[in-house]
């Protein structure tokens, strides 16, 4: 079974990789294109995709601190085994989190994320219960 995963984080990295080499001439050809030609009818579905995308977070994370981070330095102080024990708390609500990160996925269906946020409240509540 190891040998699966070793596999799959090869091919992993390796479809990363080939999407990385896909969107960077993508992304050039895209700021090219609005800056020689701003008044064209194809530049601002392209501007308005484009700032929908850069305004829109991929990632995020729940910290368990007592401040808000704000870098990669302070958010080290949070708590980490809240973070595993909510994790956990997730996953026996049927929700399956990422190690570190939840990403945002467009997949979904709003059935899907509705019996999402149920959990994280469950999983929230039985947390604080566990602290107190």
């Amino acid at each position: 079974m190891a040998a699966h995963l070793h596999i799959l984080g090869i091919c992993g990295t390796f479809m990363g990789g080939l999407a990385a080499l896909m969107a960077i001439p993508i992304g050039i050809g895209a700021a090219v294109f609005l800056t020689e030609f701003p008044g064209n009818r194809l530049a601002r579905p392209v501007r308005f995709f484009s700032d929908v995308m850069t305004g829109v977070p991929s990632v995020f994370e729940i910290w368990f601190t007592r401040e808000a981070p704000y870098d990669h330095r302070s958010s080290k102080a949070s708590d980490f085994y809240k973070n595993i024990r909510f994790s956990d708390l997730l996953l026996q609500q049927g929700v399956l989190k990422a190690a570190e990160k939840f990403f945002i996925s467009a997949v979904h269906s709003d059935e899907d994320i509705e019996r999402t946020v149920a959990a994280f409240h469950v999983a929230l509540e039985q947390l604080a219960k566990e602290v107190q």
